[in-house]
C-alpha cells in the first residue's frame, strides 16, 4: 500500500502534521467517473430488477461518499436511446446517500427518475427510527 493510501483512508482521522496532505480519495482520479460508473450500474441491475416479481420496481443507487451527485451524473445519460431502452423496465429510481451513515446514522433519499422532485428528499435516523421529508 502506498504511504499516501494508508493516511487518506475514507473515514480516517488525519491529524494537520500529517506528511501526506492535502491528500485526495476518489473512485478514480483524476477528475470524476464521468457518465461511465451511472451506466455500469444501469446496464448490470436494471435488466435483472424488469424480470423480478413485484409491482412497482425501484432502482435504489448509492452514494456512500460527500463528493459528487448522483443526480448529475444521471442527467448526463438519461435521454441515451441504450438508457431509454433499459428505463422501460422498471417505475422509479431513487437516490440512497449512506455518506452520513456511520457516523452520523442517518440515510438521505431522493427520488430522481421518472422526474426529479426536490419533495421527495427525506431521512432515516437509523438509531432512532425518526423519519424526515420535505414538506410538500
Amino acid at each position: 500500500m502506498r504511504p499516501w493510501a494508508k493516511a487518506c483512508k475514507p473515514g480516517a482521522a488525519i491529524p494537520a502534521t500529517c506528511p501526506a496532505l492535502p491528500c485526495l480519495t476518489a473512485r478514480r482520479w483524476p477528475g470524476d467517473p464521468g457518465p461511465d460508473l451511472i451506466l455500469s450500474g444501469l446496464r448490470d441491475k436494471i435488466p435483472k430488477l424488469s424480470v423480478a416479481a413485484g409491482d412497482k420496481k425501484i432502482l435504489l443507487l448509492e452514494k456512500d461518499s460527500v463528493a459528487g451527485t448522483i443526480e448529475s451524473q444521471f442527467e448526463r445519460v438519461k435521454d441515451s436511446n441504450e438508457v431509454k431502452q433499459l428505463l422501460r423496465g422498471i417505475h422509479e429510481i431513487w437516490t440512497t446517500n449512506t455518506a452520513g451513515l456511520q457516523k452520523e446514522n442517518v440515510i438521505f433519499t431522493n427520488k430522481i427518475w421518472p422526474e426529479r422532485d426536490r419533495s421527495t428528499i427525506c431521512s432515516l435516523d437509523v438509531s432512532t427510527g425518526s423519519f424526515w421529508r420535505v414538506d410538500q
